[in-house]
């Protein structure tokens, strides 16, 4: 799980992202009237956009938890990750039921993670 509005950002910081085209031209269907409604409020801008495809998966994210076993859904917090990815991927190889080697491990030493919910 991610701070939604730097996941706007992040969308925003990337010339792949499909919104760049407008509605008509991404991925995630036509809008909704309450959808319509919210981004022709934020002056149809991209950011506005990028909020309404955060909720959209945000929102099919929500849904589709209601139909898995918590026992077998874990949740990671970005900053919690960021913060301490050593901790954190312990936790996922346990949730996960699998061994804990030192080649995992010095590969997960290998990357640098930063947190960059400031922007």
């Amino acid at each position: 799980m991610r701070d939604p509005r730097a996941v706007v950002n992040s969308v925003l910081e990337v010339d792949w992202w499909n919104g760049w085209r407008g509605p008509q031209g991404w991925t995630w269907g036509e809008l909704t009237p309450a959808q319509k409604a919210e981004w022709e409020h934020h002056h149809r801008s991209f950011a506005g956009l990028a909020a309404i495809e955060m909720n959209i998966l945000r929102t099919a994210t929500e849904d589709a938890k209601q139909s898995i076993d918590p026992a077998n859904f874990m949740e990671i917090r970005y900053e919690d990750l960021c913060d301490a990815p050593m901790d954190t991927f312990k936790d996922v190889v346990q949730f996960c039921e699998l061994d804990w080697s030192k080649r995992f491990e010095r590969a997960i030493a290998s990357f640098r993670l930063r947190n960059t919910n400031y922007k």
